[in-house]
């Protein structure tokens, strides 16, 4: 129980938006309220649909860190004999989030004229507005960090009595509580329906894969598994 590897995907993205200035609207600028009262909000200088999918990303990264693993510290810590492969699962995320930027920036300038010609009025405003394509890749960045928790070595430097510890120390008791209230919800809704899909049967197999591979922090788990 004083081991686990800690997985943490990060996801770093380009949102397309920039903060809207006065001098963007020109005349219409004499007509807005002092900054006092009211603040300019943002411009997007290309479609935000380009956009969308790093959010999915990023979400998939981290739903695979939890389908194994229990929240803590930054990331989810995993069975270390399972951290590996959940590792190479992430990356393979951070390969095609990698690749959908490569081609954002590739075709930048195309994707900022696109944007521009869609909205007639405020093109020349987008053109102006948007960075170079250099700096849009620069803003990209998908990763998982992988480092191991020991509580042995705090206990051989002598340093027993932190945070820490106790959080890991009631992880066990987390992931049981955690368990049930998945059990409770996915069985409130299976009473409430007259047929039962495949997709509700999804949550049922992840969570006794989380059960599985987390058994050793509480044996009570294991039963789920």
């Amino acid at each position: 129980m004083s081991k686990l590897v800690i997985v943490s995907p990060e996801f770093n993205s380009y949102g397309g938006v920039h903060v809207l200035h006065a001098n963007d609207l020109g005349s219409i600028a004499e007509s807005l309220p002092d900054r006092k009262v009211a603040e300019l909000g943002c411009k997007k200088v290309i479609d935000p649909e380009h956009l969308k999918p790093f959010g999915k990303f990023r979400a998939r990264a981290w739903a695979i860190a939890e389908r194994r693993g229990i929240r803590l510290l930054d990331g989810y810590g995993q069975n270390p004999d399972l951290a590996k492969e959940v590792v190479t699962e992430i990356q393979i995320v951070c390969r095609e989030a990698q690749d959908h930027a490569d081609f954002i920036a590739n075709h930048w300038s195309q994707l900022v004229e696109d944007w521009a010609q869609a909205n007639p009025k405020w093109g020349a405003l987008i053109r102006d507005s948007a960075p170079s394509a250099s700096w849009v890749r620069s803003r990209f960045s998908f990763a998982v960090r992988a480092y191991p928790m020991d509580l042995g070595a705090l206990e051989e430097m002598g340093i027993e009595e932190n945070d820490l510890v106790s959080e890991m120390g009631g992880l066990g008791d987390r992931l049981v509580t955690d368990l049930a209230n998945a059990a409770k919800g996915m069985w409130e809704d299976f009473i409430s329906r007259d047929k039962i899909l495949e997709r509700q049967i999804s949550p049922l197999r992840t969570m006794a894969e989380k059960a599985k591979s987390l058994g050793f922090l509480d044996r009570r788990a294991v039963a789920v598994g």
